[in-house]
């Protein structure tokens, strides 16, 4: 979903677990080809945990 939002221009945040670096490196890049702000947050997050619970990503 983070690349699909970064191809329309959008700034992404994502989260991973420690399992999924590799994949969150991928991804980032990618996103970040498209001269976007990326920010990978490695976190399990519970799945009622809002974005405000991360804090500013800026």
């Amino acid at each position: 979903m983070a690349i699909a939002y970064a191809r329309e221009g959008a700034d992404v945040a994502f989260t991973y677990l420690p399992e999924e670096e590799q994949d969150a490196a991928h991804t980032a890049a990618v996103a970040a080809m498209m001269a976007n702000t990326t920010s990978e947050l490695e976190k399990n997050l519970p799945v009622k945990t809002s974005a405000r619970a991360l804090g500013s990503l800026r």
